[in-house]
C-alpha cells in the first residue's frame, strides 16, 4: 500500500505511513467462503432428487416385467 500523501510504500495492514505519519485508508476485501456443510447439503439435495427418479424407473421396470410374465402365462408359451 502506498501513502496518498508522500507516496511511500507501507505494509498492507499499516494504519499510518512509516515515512510521514499520515493516516492510511484501509482497504477491506470482502471474500465469500463456502462452508463444507453448505457444499454437502447442496450435493445431498441433488442426490435426493436423482434417487426419486431412479425409484420410478425401478418401479416401471418391475411393472413391465410382471405384465410380460402375465402375457406369457396366459398364452401358455
Amino acid at each position: 500500500m502506498y501513502c496518498p500523501n508522500c507516496g511511500a510504500e507501507n505494509l498492507d495492514d499499516a494504519r499510518f505511513c512509516r515515512k510521514c505519519g499520515s493516516k492510511l485508508k484501509i482497504e477491506r476485501k470482502t471474500t465469500y467462503k463456502t462452508t463444507v456443510d453448505e457444499t454437502v447439503n447442496t450435493q445431498q439435495t441433488s442426490q435426493n432428487s436423482n434417487d426419486g427418479s431412479k425409484k420410478w424407473i425401478y418401479i416401471g421396470c418391475c411393472c413391465l416385467s410382471l405384465i410380460i410374465l402375465w402375457i406369457v402365462g396366459t398364452l401358455g408359451v
